[in-house]
């Protein structure tokens, strides 16, 4: 199937002029979402910020412990809901946080949605927007932390890039506000449709010949709303999504079997999974796009920043770091000043030197009978050995942990461990994303007995 062809299809997803993706919001009273998704580590949360101001509302997504921000801003006169979605690398879920985000755009189904990317990885950022595209949904890419691509050299094309994903484009530094204004200007635009490139159609991804056609035959078969355009779901189907497949099967029960058939056939005329083959296509899209928008990078990062930061991904030089970290941060920190003094100064010289006599004194007078007055001071008493051990034992323990876990996570350490962990953990099955759990694991250790 030619490209073209495959772009006449792709057209037919959002026509041109119209604000909302395939299956939008119903006419009427309503509210206007803005959604803004990301990959992690790309600084959402400080756009989030930039737009909401202090109107934030933090809350868990129903059925999980994965936790939504959602606050309220007005672009150009319109009254917006924004959400910041937790992070994803695509709409086909692997963790709870992007099974969650997939689900936001899906059953939400926003006016618009935001991308946020880290401008200097922007070729590992690209195949999440064309998805995004593909899927139908009405984007703005936000090019994040620009100074640092800018440090390393980079050059991006702005103007470049907008013509080749005919979708909004905007540089910012979310930490200084640089470019906020500007991108609050072109949301404006786009939720009142009024800017003519955020309304042009972006055009397919060539998945080669045999996954081409097997792609469009299954759209073909889709009858049903699921939020997302028809060629994206057969994308996912031919991929292996098994919540989607499951949802398919219940909503299309007469043409499943034939769609079945059809991934079945075109998984056997391929020797690598077609997940793996579906990503290599976006990639290599995404590469193309690149090459014509960026200059690359002509020099190596400099100061001490990119020095630090090379450093700690080495394994020869990285894992020193990671000892120091943990006898500093951990052992030093969280075993000796939390555990250590802090308990010590609020256990004996606050509780069992002033706070449990008076409180025992003052129950004991107001309440003579030892059996009712046992029950809030002595020894198994609720002030004396309950709130005792929460204020003077465990609230000192776990402030100083998430204060160490907190600066370790906001110098962005932790995805630098991850990347020099991750080898050795993909030799247990893991991956270098699962040491931020073994590292909260740690909130358990019984620090005290060190």
């Amino acid at each position: 199937m030619s490209l073209d062809l495959l772009k006449r299809v792709s057209s037919t997803l959002r026509p041109r002029g119209s604000c909302h993706a395939p299956g939008a919001k119903a006419a009427g009273p309503r509210t206007t979402t803005l959604a803004i998704v990301g990959s992690p580590n790309v600084g959402k949360s400080v756009v989030f910020n930039r737009l909401t101001g202090a109107y934030v509302t933090v809350s868990n997504y129903p059925g999980t412990t994965v936790e939504v921000s959602r606050g309220r801003s007005r672009f150009g006169g319109i009254q917006v809901e924004v959400v910041d979605t937790p992070g994803m690398y695509s709409l086909s879920p692997i963790t709870a946080e992007e099974r969650v985000a997939r689900s936001l755009l899906v059953e939400e189904r926003p006016d618009l949605v935001l991308q946020v990317v880290d401008a200097k990885n922007l070729s590992r950022m690209l195949p999440l927007t064309l998805e995004l595209l593909e899927a139908g949904l009405p984007l703005i890419l936000d090019l994040n932390v620009m100074d640092e691509a800018e440090e390393l050299g980079m050059e991006i094309d702005v103007a470049a890039l907008e013509r080749e994903l005919r979708i909004p484009v905007v540089a910012t530094v979310s930490t200084t506000g640089r470019g906020v204004a500007e991108l609050r200007r072109r949301i404006a635009e786009r939720l009142a449709c009024d800017s003519g490139a955020s309304t042009q159609a972006p055009a397919s991804i060539e998945y080669g010949a045999e996954l081409g056609v097997a792609v469009n035959h299954i759209a073909s078969l889709l009858s049903q709303e699921y939020g997302l355009a028809q060629r994206t779901v057969a994308v996912m189907l031919l991929a292996g999504d098994e919540e989607l497949t499951d949802v398919v099967a219940e909503r299309e029960p007469e043409r499943f079997a034939e769609i079945e058939e059809i991934v079945v056939r075109t998984r056997a005329l391929h020797s690598d999974p077609l997940r793996y083959v579906v990503s290599v296509a976006r990639q290599r899209a995404a590469d193309t796009i690149v090459a014509k928008t960026t200059t690359r990078a002509t020099r190596a990062a400099s100061g001490w920043r990119a020095a630090l930061s090379r450093l700690m991904m080495q394994p020869l030089t990285g894992i020193p770091i990671l000892l120091i970290v943990l006898y500093l941060g951990l052992y030093k920190f969280v075993g000796q000043v939390g555990a250590g003094y802090a308990v010590n100064l609020l256990e004996r010289r606050l509780f069992d030197a002033h706070i449990n006599p008076f409180v025992t004194h003052v129950v004991q007078r107001a309440i003579p009978w030892p059996t009712w007055s046992s029950l809030i001071v002595g020894d198994y008493g609720i002030i004396t050995l309950g709130v005792k051990y929460a204020v003077a034992i465990i609230l000192p323990i776990v402030a100083t942990f998430f204060l160490v876990f907190a600066v370790i996570e906001d110098s962005g350490y932790l995805p630098r461990l991850a990347m020099l962990l991750d080898r050795a953990f993909k030799a247990i099955g893991l991956s270098g994303r699962a040491v931020i759990p073994m590292v909260l694991g740690l909130a358990a250790t019984p620090w005290r007995r060190w």
